[in-house]
């Protein structure tokens, strides 16, 4: 029993500076998406939105995790002799790997519910709180401050008086290349989701044919989501639908095959990344013992070359092939992980006979 404990408590350890790394590793281009989408906000709310980008990437950072972890355990115990010292006691090689077993089903399991119900809601939250963040920060704007954007809106004003923009000049986005308005007043105002933009004296730069030159106290109505991203996303692509929402559209109204094929990937999609943490376990092991055994760097290397081999062949292959119809969404979604799981099996089967 000590010997298990012993390797599910190095594998929970090392998975945990593994993740934890590979976080702080992301978190610049994380940040620098943050500071993109909110850049006038506090730090709080830019480290809250940060921590949502970083959700994004759990999937893929957890399982690469965990592949680091089981080459540094069991390279460690390659390292130490243990492993040697196992095979001469006669014990069954099955029995060390039954702790990564328990962790790999486990780490699937959580991935799989994340996937299929929390990460597809993941930009709608986004969206919403980037709105109460701009909004947050319009109402509570810090004195002097005479200039404001937001999305592709742009203000800035020659003073402030309290909320109001004075002798100000906006550029709102619209169809072409929008719309510039020079006003004595602006001040803003706030309903639900929409952005209410108060003009006085509001006069446009380059007014279009048929538009009106100046007007004394026009209000112009913004639907503040809609300004903050462009793309909406969510609509179409099932992408950003839970799995029972793909579901119900499979069961539902008649789809084109198109359509069809595109749902059925998505939800074999998600099952095969949860299914990612066995394929790595099993060629895991066998590059730990093998390769750590030489070299920390030359083990690290190699798995961080397994999973980058493996994220771009799977992007690459498998929704080309799903999608078009060459073979079946399900069986295109799963070929990289079981082909990938297989052959780590003949890998980890001829390390332990070596």
């Amino acid at each position: 029993m000590r010997l298990p404990s012993y390797i599910l408590r190095q594998l929970i350890v090392s998975m945990l500076f593994s993740v934890g790394g590979l976080a702080f590793v992301a978190l610049p281009g994380t940040a620098v998406a943050a500071l993109e989408k909110l850049p006038s906000v506090s730090t709080l709310r830019l480290i809250t939105y940060m921590a949502m980008g970083l959700e994004e990437l759990l999937p893929y950072l957890a399982p690469l995790g965990f592949l680091l972890a089981v080459v540094s355990t069991y390279g460690r115990l390659a390292v130490d002799n243990e492993w040697t010292a196992m095979r001469m006691a006669g014990l069954h090689p099955l029995k060390t790997l039954m702790p990564a077993l328990a962790v790999a089903a486990i780490l699937a399991l959580i991935t799989h519910g994340i996937t299929a119900t929390d990460l597809p809601q993941v930009k709608d939250r986004q969206r919403v709180f980037r709105s109460e963040a701009v909004r947050d920060d319009i109402v509570q704007i810090a004195p002097g401050r005479t200039d404001l954007k937001i999305g592709g809106l742009y203000l800035v004003a020659r003073d402030r008086s309290g909320e109001r923009f004075l002798d100000a000049y906006m550029h709102l986005p619209g169809d072409g290349a929008g719309r510039e308005i020079l006003a004595e007043e602006v001040t803003f105002a706030f309903t639900d989701r929409r952005m209410l933009v108060r003009l006085t004296n509001a006069r446009l730069v380059r007014p279009v044919e048929g538009e009106i030159l100046h007007s004394e106290s026009p209000t112009v109505e913004v639907n503040l989501e809609s300004l903050l991203d462009s793309d909406p996303g969510r609509s179409d692509n099932p992408r950003y639908w839970t799995s029972d929402e793909i579901r119900s559209a499979l069961d539902g109204a008649d789809l084109s095959a198109e359509l069809e094929q595109k749902y059925r990937y998505q939800i074999s999609q998600r099952q095969a990344l949860s299914a990612t943490y066995f394929l790595f376990l099993f060629l895991g092991v066998p590059i730990g013992l093998r390769r750590r055994s030489a070299s920390a760097l030359g083990g690290t290397a190699s798995a961080l070359g397994v999973a980058l081999g493996y994220f771009v062949i799977s992007m690459r292959l498998g929704k080309p092939l799903g999608t078009t119809g060459i073979m079946p969404p399900e069986l295109a979604a799963w070929l990289t992980t079981a082909v990938g799981a297989l052959a780590g099996l003949a890998y980890l089967r001829r390390t332990w006979r070596s």
